[in-house]
Protein backbone atom coordinates (compact mmCIF):
# COMPACT_ATOMS: atom_id res chain seq x y z
CA UNK A 1 0.00 0.00 0.00
CA UNK A 2 1.13 3.51 -0.31
CA UNK A 3 2.57 5.73 2.62
CA UNK A 4 0.89 7.47 5.71
CA UNK A 5 2.12 10.76 6.53
CA UNK A 6 1.68 11.83 9.61
CA UNK A 7 2.94 15.16 9.86
CA UNK A 8 1.23 17.01 7.33
CA UNK A 9 -0.12 21.12 7.38
CA UNK A 10 -3.72 22.13 6.45
CA UNK A 11 -4.03 26.52 6.05
CA UNK A 12 -7.90 26.75 6.35
CA UNK A 13 -8.29 30.33 4.98
CA UNK A 14 -9.63 31.40 8.62
CA UNK A 15 -5.97 30.54 10.25
CA UNK A 16 -4.22 32.15 7.07
CA UNK A 17 -6.15 35.33 7.63
CA UNK A 18 -5.68 35.37 11.37
CA UNK A 19 -2.38 33.86 11.54
CA UNK A 20 -0.47 35.68 8.01
CA UNK A 21 2.18 37.55 9.67
CA UNK A 22 2.72 34.70 11.83
CA UNK A 23 2.70 31.99 9.42
CA UNK A 24 5.22 34.25 7.29
CA UNK A 25 7.52 34.32 10.48
CA UNK A 26 8.04 30.88 10.53
CA UNK A 27 7.90 29.62 7.12
CA UNK A 28 10.03 32.83 5.63
CA UNK A 29 8.34 32.04 2.17
CA UNK A 30 4.98 33.42 0.64
CA UNK A 31 4.97 30.11 -1.87
CA UNK A 32 2.98 28.73 1.65
CA UNK A 33 0.00 30.31 0.83
CA UNK A 34 -0.45 28.38 -2.81
CA UNK A 35 -1.41 25.76 -0.34
CA UNK A 36 -4.68 24.09 -1.12
CA UNK A 37 -6.39 20.58 -1.28
CA UNK A 38 -5.78 19.71 -4.77
CA UNK A 39 -2.01 20.84 -4.46
CA UNK A 40 -2.09 18.70 -1.67
CA UNK A 41 -3.69 15.84 -3.41
CA UNK A 42 -0.95 15.83 -6.41
CA UNK A 43 1.31 15.95 -4.07
CA UNK A 44 0.49 12.68 -2.15
CA UNK A 45 -0.36 11.01 -5.48
CA UNK A 46 3.01 12.19 -6.81
CA UNK A 47 4.65 10.40 -3.66
CA UNK A 48 2.85 7.46 -3.44
CA UNK A 49 1.58 8.76 -0.09
CA UNK A 50 -2.43 6.79 0.46
CA UNK A 51 -3.19 9.33 3.38
CA UNK A 52 -1.83 12.53 5.23
CA UNK A 53 -2.71 13.22 8.89
CA UNK A 54 -3.23 17.25 8.36
CA UNK A 55 -2.56 19.74 11.94
CA UNK A 56 -2.12 23.44 11.55
CA UNK A 57 1.53 24.33 11.54
CA UNK A 58 2.07 27.30 13.78
CA UNK A 59 1.66 29.25 15.46
CA UNK A 60 -1.74 27.16 15.95
CA UNK A 61 -5.04 28.75 17.24
CA UNK A 62 -5.40 29.80 20.74
CA UNK A 63 -8.64 31.41 20.36
CA UNK A 64 -11.49 29.08 20.80
CA UNK A 65 -13.55 30.70 17.85
CA UNK A 66 -10.48 30.10 15.56
CA UNK A 67 -9.47 26.30 16.57
CA UNK A 68 -13.31 24.92 15.74
CA UNK A 69 -13.16 26.75 12.61
CA UNK A 70 -9.72 25.32 11.70
CA UNK A 71 -11.27 21.43 13.04
CA UNK A 72 -14.26 22.30 11.28
CA UNK A 73 -12.55 22.99 7.59
CA UNK A 74 -9.86 19.76 8.56
CA UNK A 75 -13.07 17.40 9.28
CA UNK A 76 -15.06 19.00 6.03
CA UNK A 77 -11.93 18.27 4.14
CA UNK A 78 -11.71 14.34 4.91
CA UNK A 79 -15.16 13.93 4.14
CA UNK A 80 -14.88 15.87 0.65
CA UNK A 81 -11.80 13.22 0.22
CA UNK A 82 -12.43 9.78 1.84
CA UNK A 83 -9.27 7.99 2.82
CA UNK A 84 -7.00 10.46 1.52
CA UNK A 85 -7.18 12.94 5.00
CA UNK A 86 -7.15 12.04 8.41
CA UNK A 87 -6.77 15.00 10.98
CA UNK A 88 -5.24 15.86 14.30
CA UNK A 89 -7.56 18.14 16.09
CA UNK A 90 -6.01 21.84 16.93
CA UNK A 91 -6.76 22.86 20.48
CA UNK A 92 -7.13 26.39 21.94
CA UNK A 93 -4.58 26.46 24.56
CA UNK A 94 -3.38 27.20 27.12
CA UNK A 95 -7.08 27.64 28.04
CA UNK A 96 -7.21 24.37 29.12
CA UNK A 97 -11.36 24.40 29.92
CA UNK A 98 -11.72 25.28 26.70
CA UNK A 99 -9.46 23.07 25.19
CA UNK A 100 -11.36 19.81 26.75
CA UNK A 101 -14.42 21.36 24.93
CA UNK A 102 -12.51 21.47 21.80
CA UNK A 103 -11.35 18.01 22.41
CA UNK A 104 -14.34 16.34 23.57
CA UNK A 105 -16.33 18.27 19.96
CA UNK A 106 -13.39 17.27 17.85
CA UNK A 107 -12.92 13.40 18.91
CA UNK A 108 -16.88 13.20 19.31
CA UNK A 109 -18.60 15.39 16.49
CA UNK A 110 -15.77 15.66 13.97
CA UNK A 111 -14.08 11.84 14.21
CA UNK A 112 -11.01 13.47 14.49
CA UNK A 113 -7.87 10.82 15.03
CA UNK A 114 -6.04 12.64 17.40
CA UNK A 115 -5.26 15.91 18.50
CA UNK A 116 -2.26 18.36 17.79
CA UNK A 117 0.37 19.86 20.23
CA UNK A 118 2.84 22.89 20.12
CA UNK A 119 6.06 22.61 22.29
CA UNK A 120 4.96 25.35 24.69
CA UNK A 121 2.28 27.90 25.15
CA UNK A 122 3.55 31.30 26.14
CA UNK A 123 6.74 29.44 27.44
CA UNK A 124 5.01 26.99 29.54
CA UNK A 125 6.40 23.51 27.95
CA UNK A 126 3.99 20.53 28.46
CA UNK A 127 5.09 19.40 31.50
CA UNK A 128 3.74 22.03 33.07
CA UNK A 129 1.06 21.16 35.78
CA UNK A 130 -1.16 23.55 34.33
CA UNK A 131 -1.86 20.99 31.17
CA UNK A 132 -2.83 18.12 33.44
CA UNK A 133 -5.98 18.09 33.26
CA UNK A 134 -6.32 17.76 29.33
CA UNK A 135 -3.70 15.08 29.41
CA UNK A 136 -6.04 12.63 32.18
CA UNK A 137 -8.72 13.21 29.28
CA UNK A 138 -6.42 12.23 26.74
CA UNK A 139 -5.32 9.42 28.80
CA UNK A 140 -8.86 8.46 29.41
CA UNK A 141 -9.55 8.42 25.57
CA UNK A 142 -6.36 6.60 24.49
CA UNK A 143 -5.42 9.48 21.76
CA UNK A 144 -2.61 10.27 19.47
CA UNK A 145 -0.87 13.28 20.38
CA UNK A 146 1.53 14.72 17.44
CA UNK A 147 3.72 17.04 18.97
CA UNK A 148 5.16 20.37 16.73
CA UNK A 149 7.67 22.84 18.30
CA UNK A 150 7.63 26.37 18.56
CA UNK A 151 9.83 29.02 19.76
CA UNK A 152 9.40 29.88 23.45
CA UNK A 153 9.06 34.13 23.21
CA UNK A 154 12.24 34.65 25.59
CA UNK A 155 13.69 32.46 22.64
CA UNK A 156 12.50 33.79 19.55
CA UNK A 157 14.95 35.19 17.27
CA UNK A 158 17.52 34.10 19.61
CA UNK A 159 19.92 34.42 16.87
CA UNK A 160 19.51 37.22 14.14
CA UNK A 161 19.05 36.32 10.77
CA UNK A 162 18.83 32.47 11.67
CA UNK A 163 14.71 31.66 11.27
CA UNK A 164 14.14 29.94 14.12
CA UNK A 165 12.81 26.44 12.99
CA UNK A 166 16.28 25.75 11.45
CA UNK A 167 17.96 25.77 15.15
CA UNK A 168 15.17 26.84 17.73
CA UNK A 169 12.96 23.70 16.84
CA UNK A 170 14.67 20.79 17.56
CA UNK A 171 15.38 22.28 20.74
CA UNK A 172 12.25 23.13 21.86
CA UNK A 173 10.92 20.07 20.81
CA UNK A 174 13.40 18.52 23.57
CA UNK A 175 12.27 20.76 26.51
CA UNK A 176 9.12 19.45 25.47
CA UNK A 177 10.05 15.65 25.53
CA UNK A 178 12.04 16.56 29.19
CA UNK A 179 9.75 18.67 30.73
CA UNK A 180 6.84 15.58 29.82
CA UNK A 181 9.60 12.88 31.36
CA UNK A 182 10.89 14.85 34.54
CA UNK A 183 7.02 15.39 35.23
CA UNK A 184 6.07 11.72 34.98
CA UNK A 185 3.55 12.28 32.14
CA UNK A 186 4.94 9.12 30.03
CA UNK A 187 3.86 6.70 32.80
CA UNK A 188 0.91 8.79 34.93
CA UNK A 189 -0.83 8.55 31.20
CA UNK A 190 1.09 5.71 29.40
CA UNK A 191 -2.43 5.54 27.00
CA UNK A 192 -1.54 8.25 24.96
CA UNK A 193 0.83 7.80 22.08
CA UNK A 194 2.49 10.36 21.56
CA UNK A 195 4.07 11.01 18.23
CA UNK A 196 7.46 14.00 18.10
CA UNK A 197 8.27 16.18 15.36
CA UNK A 198 11.52 15.65 13.25
CA UNK A 199 12.91 12.77 14.71
CA UNK A 200 12.10 14.28 18.22
CA UNK A 201 14.75 16.80 17.76
CA UNK A 202 17.77 16.77 19.73
CA UNK A 203 16.27 13.91 21.99
CA UNK A 204 18.35 11.13 20.53
CA UNK A 205 21.81 12.62 20.43
CA UNK A 206 21.02 14.31 23.98
CA UNK A 207 19.42 11.14 25.56
CA UNK A 208 22.49 10.12 27.76
CA UNK A 209 22.30 13.36 29.11
CA UNK A 210 18.36 13.79 29.73
CA UNK A 211 18.63 10.23 31.38
CA UNK A 212 22.01 11.02 33.54
CA UNK A 213 19.90 14.20 35.08
CA UNK A 214 16.73 11.59 35.78
CA UNK A 215 19.15 9.47 37.35
CA UNK A 216 21.05 12.13 39.64
CA UNK A 217 17.20 13.46 41.09
CA UNK A 218 15.55 9.70 41.61
CA UNK A 219 12.28 10.94 40.13
CA UNK A 220 12.31 9.08 37.17
CA UNK A 221 11.70 5.53 36.73
CA UNK A 222 13.70 3.63 34.02
CA UNK A 223 13.88 7.03 31.95
CA UNK A 224 15.89 5.59 28.52
CA UNK A 225 12.97 3.04 28.84
CA UNK A 226 10.48 5.94 28.59
CA UNK A 227 12.06 7.83 25.94
CA UNK A 228 12.47 4.60 23.85
CA UNK A 229 8.90 3.86 23.59
CA UNK A 230 7.84 7.13 22.17
CA UNK A 231 7.52 7.64 18.74
CA UNK A 232 8.95 10.28 15.88
CA UNK A 233 8.27 11.66 12.50
CA UNK A 234 11.23 11.72 9.94
CA UNK A 235 10.90 14.89 9.16
CA UNK A 236 14.42 16.83 8.53
CA UNK A 237 15.42 13.29 10.58
CA UNK A 238 17.04 11.91 6.73
CA UNK A 239 20.74 12.00 7.31
CA UNK A 240 22.49 9.22 8.05
CA UNK A 241 23.95 10.66 11.38
CA UNK A 242 20.57 12.05 12.26
CA UNK A 243 18.63 8.82 11.10
CA UNK A 244 21.42 6.09 13.05
CA UNK A 245 20.67 8.23 16.09
CA UNK A 246 16.93 7.91 15.92
CA UNK A 247 17.15 4.31 15.46
CA UNK A 248 19.40 4.15 17.76
CA UNK A 249 16.76 5.34 20.72
CA UNK A 250 13.62 4.30 19.13
CA UNK A 251 14.10 1.08 16.69
CA UNK A 252 12.61 0.88 13.41
CA UNK A 253 9.04 0.44 14.49
CA UNK A 254 8.85 4.09 16.65
CA UNK A 255 9.78 6.09 13.65
CA UNK A 256 7.32 7.37 11.01
CA UNK A 257 6.68 9.26 7.41
CA UNK A 258 5.53 12.80 7.65
CA UNK A 259 6.58 15.29 4.83
CA UNK A 260 5.97 18.51 7.04
CA UNK A 261 3.76 20.08 3.54
CA UNK A 262 3.94 23.01 2.55
CA UNK A 263 6.60 24.18 5.07
CA UNK A 264 8.89 21.48 3.20
CA UNK A 265 9.03 19.28 -0.03
CA UNK A 266 7.34 16.37 0.61
CA UNK A 267 10.24 15.00 -1.53
CA UNK A 268 12.70 16.41 1.19
CA UNK A 269 11.80 12.97 3.41
CA UNK A 270 10.09 10.72 0.69
CA UNK A 271 13.24 10.04 -1.08
CA UNK A 272 15.63 10.68 1.97
CA UNK A 273 13.99 7.88 3.48
CA UNK A 274 14.55 5.45 0.06
CA UNK A 275 18.04 6.57 -0.21
CA UNK A 276 18.75 5.57 3.20
CA UNK A 277 19.04 1.74 1.19
CA UNK A 278 16.88 0.66 4.31
CA UNK A 279 15.72 -3.04 4.33
CA UNK A 280 12.25 -3.29 2.37
CA UNK A 281 10.61 -4.42 5.89
CA UNK A 282 11.99 -1.19 7.60
CA UNK A 283 11.01 1.19 4.92
CA UNK A 284 7.24 -0.60 5.01
CA UNK A 285 7.55 -0.33 8.44
CA UNK A 286 8.20 3.75 8.81
CA UNK A 287 6.12 4.65 5.37
CA UNK A 288 3.04 2.99 6.46
CA UNK A 289 3.32 0.36 8.81
CA UNK A 290 3.69 2.15 12.59
CA UNK A 291 1.45 4.67 11.62
CA UNK A 292 -1.50 2.82 10.62
CA UNK A 293 -0.61 0.19 14.45
CA UNK A 294 -1.37 3.87 15.67
CA UNK A 295 -4.30 5.33 13.51
CA UNK A 296 -6.19 2.78 11.78
CA UNK A 297 -9.72 2.94 13.09
CA UNK A 298 -8.64 3.33 16.77
CA UNK A 299 -11.49 4.11 19.06
CA UNK A 300 -11.95 7.05 21.37
CA UNK A 301 -13.52 6.69 24.41
CA UNK A 302 -16.72 8.70 24.89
Amino acid sequence: MGWVDVHHHVLPPPFVAAQRDEILYYARDPAVFDWSPARALEQLDAFGIDIAYTSLGVPGASDPGLARACNEYAADLARDHPGRFGTFASLPLPDVDASLAELAYALGELGADGVALLSNYGGRHLGDGLFAPLFEELDRRGAVVHVHPIAPPAWRGLLPGYPDPFIEFPFDTTRAVTSLLYAGAFTRWPRISFIFSHGAGAVPMLAQRIVALAQMTGNVADPLGQLARLHADAVTTTSRPAFAAAMELLGPQRILFGSDYPYVPVAATAEGLRGLGLQTGTLDAIGHGNALALLDQRPHAE
